[in-house]
């Protein structure tokens, strides 16, 4: 196994979220990334193109790896981050310092329900209602001049665990808004009792899991047919 089984494609393999593809002896869960399991197949090798042409694939074996990329030599990737929050290496206090350093123009509140129905940055579009978020999820954000600019919101919940993902508009980051609202959640979550699982998507990200209380669990590709120019 290339990465420890993430949040997502557990809940997939359990039926609660994304579509699982069985092809004999291989396996493909639809899971926000394309998960692939099990032995790599030319059935299913061929299809991956025209199927999930603008996603990016998971190899959770080093068979899926190989014989993707013998399949298609020109895929790009790129390296993510599975974190681990390490228990008590981050105290209260200092969660709550990072929302006390959020500067005075911003504004951070929690998800109500006119933060759900705007589904900022297209965050808890996963939750069927406004009562099933507030049920089982958790999300802040920070508001600048009437907009939101920040959000760290779960993005997926499964057996008292939380899938956690964070945006922050563009002109808006390196000032701290993005670890005042990822605080604040993560407070949240701590008082409720949920688990929050953090795959950081670039070294900015693991950075700031860092500084949370996480650290490394391990990395790993995701690969992808887009060129390197294509966003």
């Amino acid at each position: 196994m290339l990465v420890n089984q993430p949040l997502l494609l557990q809940a997939c393999l359990d039926g609660k979220f994304g579509t699982i593809f069985e092809y004999g002896r291989s396996c493909v869960c639809e899971a926000g990334f394309i998960y692939l399991l099990g032995e790599a197949e030319e059935g299913i090798l061929s299809e991956l193109k025209n199927r999930w042409n603008n996603r990016m694939f998971i190899c959770m074996t080093r068979q899926w790896e190989e014989a993707l990329l013998t399949s298609y030599p020109g895929m790009v990737h790129v390296t993510r981050y599975q974190m681990k929050y390490e228990p008590g290496s981050t105290d209260e206090k200092v969660l709550c310092r990072y929302i006390e350093m959020l500067p005075h123009e911003y504004k951070l509140t929690m998800f109500d329900r006119t933060v759900f129905e705007q589904k900022p940055f297209m965050h808890a579009s996963t939750y069927s209602s406004y009562e099933d978020f507030q049920r089982n999820a958790s999300g802040a954000v920070v508001w600048y001049q009437g907009q939101i600019v920040s959000s760290a919101s779960s993005f997926l919940s499964w057996k008292n665990q939380l899938e956690l993902d964070i945006v922050t508009a563009k002109e808006h980051r390196r000032k701290g808004v993005g670890i005042a609202c990822t605080s604040a959640m993560l407070l949240d979550c701590k008082a409720r009792g949920f688990d929050v699982h953090w795959d950081a998507q670039n070294p900015a990200s693991r950075s700031l899991a860092e500084k949370m209380g996480y650290r490394l669990d391990c990395t790993y590709r995701a690969y992808s047919f887009m060129t390197p120019e294509e966003p």
